[in-house]
């Protein structure tokens, strides 16, 4: 499984991620877990864009990670031959386009005899002459792409916080509560005022739009590490840990990596630095 966390303030958008990959036989249980997947990327080789994603790792023979770079390709071309135009392209087109990418080339490598597969891929990224960052996400739910991409960012007075994955160390931690509370009181008969009124007296703000982007990078690692943490101890097999991939993007600065596992030295591959 994994984590992932994307914090927006006025400055830019930072996702954080682990680098877990647990293997699995068909039966569910456990194989494997290593702890140096690629979960993070730069997603446009000019344009201030960047993508991360939770649930599945692989299509059939072929990672995420390497789909993503191929993505990469297709949108990073000159717009004459289908890629994207740097004046006028949209956050919801490029996650759409995305979506499209994946599905209509990648879907049938999924084995029909598991219907039970997830996958969200989120974007972070400024439109063409925006000064707004934005965060989408979308997804495939029971190996279902949903038909509509949603946006998760709040606009730029509001500093938003977003986390996907292994939910539950982060909602009891920023709401105050489980996740699956609200279920529970449902069950019990709780009024749906009630129980709004209790989430909001628990929930704690975090993120503030002025929020400095070293401020928000460190937020977006401890939430990961809080994840791991609380992954470690539970029983069965450590689903969230390795290292915690990080990045920025920003309207001025574009797409920087604050921190990246490398398995190659530098002195050996200069461009690891871009």
């Amino acid at each position: 499984m994994t984590v992932c966390v994307a914090v927006q303030v006025r400055d830019c958008i930072v996702f954080a991620v682990d680098s877990a990959v647990t293997v699995t036989y068909g039966n569910g249980t456990v194989a494997n877990v290593w702890e140096h997947g690629v979960k993070l990327f730069r997603l446009h080789d000019d344009l201030p864009i960047m993508a991360m994603f939770t649930g599945m790792g692989s299509f059939g023979p072929a990672t995420v990670s390497s789909v993503a770079r191929y993505f990469n390709k297709e949108i990073s071309r000159d717009p004459s031959e289908g890629g994207t135009d740097p004046s006028k392209y949209t956050m919801k087109e490029i996650t759409e386009r995305a979506r499209d990418f994946f599905k209509d080339g990648y879907e049938h490598l999924v084995s029909p005899s598991s219907p039970t597969h997830q996958f969200e891929l989120w974007l972070g990224g400024y439109s063409a002459n925006s000064a707004i960052g934005e965060v989408w996400r979308t997804r495939m739910t029971n190996g279902k792409w949903l038909k509509t991409v949603e946006k998760l960012s709040m606009d730029q007075n509001v500093g938003s916080l977003n986390w996907g994955g292994i939910v539950e160390p982060i909602s009891r931690l920023v709401l105050g509560i489980d996740p699956n509370a609200r279920r529970f009181l449902q069950q019990k008969k709780v009024p749906s005022t009630t129980i709004q009124e209790l989430e909001e007296s628990c929930e704690i703000k975090l993120v503030d739009s002025a929020m400095p982007t070293q401020d928000a990078i460190n937020f977006a690692e401890f939430l990961v590490d809080v994840t791991k943490g609380f992954s470690t101890f539970l029983p069965g097999a450590t689903s969230v840990g390795g290292a915690t991939d990080v990045a920025t993007v920003a309207r001025h600065d574009g797409f920087k990596w604050i921190k990246r596992k490398l398995y190659y030295p530098d002195h050996l591959n200069p461009e690891n630095g871009q």
